[in-house]
């Protein structure tokens, strides 16, 4: 009886594999539409589905701005952009603000202190 409840204690001891959430940006340079995702099993999951956002409206260039595991990841442009150089963006963190913070610092860096916009952020907990 004892070997049996020991061997429980142990299996429930066990840790738990943590699931994989995953979420991406994307964004149209063209025409500004953009799509994202949150809380895919894959990358490519959620780098689909963002995508698949971003041409339903109306995106003719969508191109993956971000994508983020298991964490906060967030999507900032210069405003008037037409290409990724005048981006930011962030992944990594645990709350859509610090994400949104750090993209649009980022942005304005890349951007030569140009004004920027947060365009997305998503977040990947799962919940």
């Amino acid at each position: 009886m004892r070997i049996f409840l020991f061997m429980a204690c142990l299996l429930a001891a066990a840790p738990v594999a943590a699931k994989d959430y995953y979420g991406a940006i994307a964004y149209s340079f063209g025409n500004g539409a953009w799509g994202n995702s949150w809380n895919y099993s894959s990358k490519s999951a959620a780098q689909g589905r963002a995508l698949a956002e971003c041409k339903a409206k109306g995106g003719k260039r969508c191109e993956i701005g971000v994508w983020a595991h298991n964490s906060c990841g967030a999507f900032a442009v210069m405003v008037g952009a037409n290409r990724m150089a005048n981006t930011g963006w962030s992944a990594g963190y645990n709350t859509h603000a610090d994400a949104k913070a750090r993209a649009l610092k980022e942005c304005k860096k890349r951007s030569h202190g140009q004004a920027c916009k947060v365009v997305a952020s998503t977040c990947n907990f799962g919940k």
